[in-house]
């Protein structure tokens, strides 16, 4: 890592301190907040949540300029389609439901959109040459 990746204004300088942001960062009201925007709902607050949105999230922050600074002699490989998947199909828990979701039609199209990720760079991965959370999910329950 470097000084060129913050959160809140606080340096990330390892993966450590990247680990950290991210604990801190889900199931926060910021990570709510954001959900919320982006599916245009009104109430989620952490249920239902989809398998492997730590991996899909991380992945994400990985392909930032900071972070692909930080990794110039490694790409870091992409996620598995399959995994990307599973991860947006998870969201219909939310996306179907009117109680947390009001219009459940825009919901559902923000998630049928965002499935549009995995079919490209970096959550289109193939067999073996990719991170599959599919494979590790007995060690870390698919968070």
């Amino acid at each position: 890592m470097s000084a060129l990746v913050a959160v809140d204004g606080q340096h990330v300088r390892n993966a450590a301190a990247f680990d950290r942001v991210l604990d801190a960062y889900f199931g926060s009201p910021d990570e709510y907040r954001y959900i919320n925007s982006f599916f245009g709902c009104h109430s989620w607050i952490g249920r239902p949540k989809p398998r492997f949105r730590i991996a899909y999230t991380c992945r994400s922050l990985l392909e930032s300029v900071e972070a692909r600074a930080c990794n110039q002699d490694k790409r870091p490989p992409p996620l598995c389609a399959d995994t990307c998947g599973a991860y947006v199909d998870g969201w219909s828990a939310l996306t179907t439901n009117l109680e947390l979701c009001a219009n459940t039609s825009v919901s559902e199209e923000m998630r049928l959109s965002l499935r549009k990720s995995c079919e490209a760079w970096p959550y289109n991965g193939q067999a073996r040459s990719c991170v599959s959370s599919i494979d590790s999910d007995a060690e870390i329950c698919g968070k």
